[in-house]
């Protein structure tokens, strides 16, 4: 599929007989880190995708941010950890029927902008 970036992706069968991946991704945008996971229909006719709309080419719908990672404070003046660690799937009884359990980790602490600083500058993690 044109455009798409995926990897890290695992097919699940669909009802209709066609496939569907389940996909990691990672994205930094100002200082903040994010960590998805999306479906991605690659049998989708790429002349119903919008170029402008990401999600066309994949909708995600499990997601944490890091700010941390990059030593950006959030406008509120908090500093945010996060990841997803682990993804397992599980078939359920009914055909075609995915649990997709997720572990992720998210923090959120204030953290004073001097120790933030001293902490990014030294590579000591906080």
């Amino acid at each position: 599929m044109q455009g798409a970036n995926a990897f890290d992706c695992k097919k699940l069968a669909g009802s209709d007989h066609r496939d569907r991946l389940v996909c990691a991704a990672d994205d930094m945008h100002q200082g903040v880190g994010d960590s998805y996971l999306y479906l991605l229909d690659p049998g989708r006719d790429p002349a119903t995708l919008d170029p402008l709309d990401d999600t066309s080419r994949g909708v995600p719908f499990f997601a944490v941010d890091d700010s941390l990672g990059g030593c950006v404070t959030y406008p509120e003046g908090f500093v945010q950890s996060g990841s997803i660690d682990r993804v397992e799937f599980a078939a359920l009884p009914a055909a075609h029927h995915v649990r997709i359990v997720v572990f992720a980790r998210l923090g959120k602490a204030m953290v004073p902008d001097a120790v933030l600083q001293k902490a990014c500058e030294s590579g000591i993690p906080i």
